[in-house]
C-alpha cells in the first residue's frame, strides 16, 4: 500500500466512524490492559466532552497521559461505561499487510508504528455487536491480522498524533490514508 502522511485529527476521524447526530460515547484508553486509565466522551455540539465532571476534550487526557499509547475504541458505545451495550458501529477494521486482500482500498489507514491499520467506512451502520465481532474475525482472516483488533469489545485503534509505545524508538501515529468519501457495503468488503 503506498503511504503518505496526512494530518487528520482525532476529531475529524471520528466525525466519519460516528457521524453527527448518532447519540454515542467514546471510549479513549491508556493501553489496553483493563488497569489502564481511560474516559469515555460525548459529542456535545460541535466538541466531544469527557463524561465527567471536568467535562474536558480529549485533548485534557490525552496531555495527561504524556500522549504514549494513547488508543481510540472505534465503535460508538450506548453508555459511558465498560461493558455496555455498542450503539452503532460505521466501519471495520483490521491491520493489513501491504495492499488489503479483498482488494477494497480503506476508507482510512492509520501507521500505529508497529502495524498498520485499515477501516473501511459503511454505507450502513451495524447494530448488533455478535454480527459485528463475526465480521471482523472474517476480515481479520483474510489480511492475517491482529487477533486483538477482532473482539470489538476491546478493540483499540491508536491515536494519530500520540506516541507508539510498541516499537523503540517510539514514532509518532499518522494517518497515512484518507478517503473517507470511499464507503462500502459489508458484502464488497468480506468476499
Amino acid at each position: 500500500m503506498t503511504t503518505e502522511t496526512v494530518h487528520v485529527t482525532l476529531d475529524s476521524l471520528l466525525s466519519k466512524l460516528m457521524p453527527a447526530g448518532e447519540r454515542a460515547f467514546v471510549r479513549l484508553a491508556v493501553g489496553p490492559e483493563r488497569d489502564q486509565p481511560e474516559k469515555f466522551y460525548m459529542r456535545r455540539g460541535n466538541h466531544w466532552a469527557a463524561c465527567d465532571q471536568s467535562g474536558g476534550g480529549f485533548e485534557d487526557f490525552v496531555i495527561s497521559h504524556g500522549a504514549r499509547g494513547m488508543k481510540f475504541s472505534p465503535i460508538g458505545w450506548s453508555s459511558y461505561s465498560v461493558g455496555s451495550p455498542m450503539a452503532a458501529c460505521w466501519a471495520l477494521w483490521s491491520s493489513v499487510q501491504g495492499e488489503p486482500a479483498n482488494g477494497a482500498k480503506p476508507s482510512i489507514a492509520v501507521d500505529q508504528g508497529d502495524r498498520l491499520v485499515a477501516l473501511w467506512l459503511l454505507r450502513a451502520p451495524i447494530y448488533d455487536l455478535a454480527h459485528l465481532k463475526g465480521f471482523l474475525e472474517r476480515l481479520r482472516r483474510i489480511h492475517g491480522g491482529a487477533p486483538d483488533l477482532a473482539d470489538p469489545a476491546t478493540a483499540l485503534i491508536a491515536i494519530p498524533g500520540s506516541k507508539t509505545v510498541n516499537v523503540i524508538p517510539a514514532r509518532t501515529v499518522s494517518v497515512v490514508g484518507w478517503s473517507p468519501e470511499k464507503t462500502y457495503e459489508l458484502d464488497k468488503l468480506l468476499r
